[in-house]
């Protein structure tokens, strides 16, 4: 549901009025002190396309990283393949 719903809000309105909506949606969601944000949505996606054995390169251009060495040493300690 929240994808759909951020994929809606990112080709409609600016980057900022998306993520404010983001932010309040969620914490209406989960209550205070459990907000998502930007990077935790980021660090979720990378995971579960390691998990998902999607290849580093594609992750890595993905994500907007300039080399697959970046990619791999930010975010494979969360996984174990």
């Amino acid at each position: 549901m929240i994808t759909y719903f951020a994929m809606n809000l990112v080709s409609r309105f600016p980057r900022s009025t998306t993520h404010n909506t983001m932010m309040y949606v969620t914490k209406k969601l989960l209550g205070k002190g459990n907000e998502l944000s930007i990077h935790k949505l980021k660090h979720t996606h990378a995971t579960l396309l390691l998990e998902s054995n999607v290849p580093m390169k594609v992750i890595q251009e993905r994500l907007g990283h300039k080399s697959e060495a970046i990619t791999s040493d930010v975010y494979s300690h969360v996984t174990k393949k």
